[in-house]
């Protein structure tokens, strides 16, 4: 799961959320608790891909893509970039697209830009309430290059699942992340065909 991709049970994890939030969901009376908060299922996603294009190459178009929001704003989503503060030091930014209850938005904190190590590190918050810790690592590789992303995510456990118990979370945890996997096989390669035929046609990005 890149920031960018897709979260399986989105919609179910923001309807739990909501849920549990508002002290009169489950049911009215005056000597009620609010219901409890969902389990949150923790994965991680650990995926490498390839690209034949030298690494510098790479990097400047990573970081085209996720800090001047590139990638967001050619998919049509609103792009606003935060300026650095004393919480968010490297600053970040906030993409989002739709409105009231359909819309999607994101806010990314970057943590680490280094230029030397070609490393990106951010945090990202969800309107679904879904949080993660992602980081992109390029390195050279035979061939050209590769980048390493690896998301430490959180989402609340389905508002229909039958039992919470610690086999139930793995089972969740462990579908996620095979889900999450397939889908990062899927957006990677497009990515890496669209970047290697930027590289060949020498539309390098502008140096920042």
């Amino acid at each position: 799961m890149a920031w960018g991709a897709s979260l399986q049970c989105a919609a179910v994890g923001a309807a739990a959320l909501l849920l549990a939030s508002h002290p009169l969901s489950a049911r009215s009376g005056a000597d009620e608790t609010p219901a409890p908060r969902p389990v949150q299922i923790h994965f991680v996603d650990n995926f490498t891909q390839t690209f034949a294009v030298p690494p510098e190459f790479l990097w400047a178009e990573l970081k085209r893509m996720y800090i001047d929001g590139n990638k967001y704003r050619d998919l049509g989503f609103a792009i606003e970039v935060l300026p650095p503060t004393p919480e968010a030091p490297l600053g970040g930014t906030i993409v989002s697209q739709g409105e009231g209850k359909t819309i999607d938005r994101r806010i990314a904190l970057f943590t680490a830009i280094d230029d030397t190590r070609r490393f990106l590190a951010l945090r990202v918050i969800y309107s679904t309430g879904i949080a993660a810790e992602v980081s992109y690592d390029v390195r050279e590789a035979p061939g050209g290059s590769l980048v390493q992303l690896i998301v430490h995510a959180q989402q609340p456990m389905p508002a229909t699942a039958t039992t919470h118990d610690a086999a139930a979370v793995r089972r969740e945890a462990e579908a996620l992340t095979t889900f999450h996997y397939d889908q990062l096989v899927t957006m990677w390669a497009a990515e890496a065909q669209r970047v290697e035929a930027l590289y060949r046609a020498g539309a390098a990005p502008a140096p920042r």
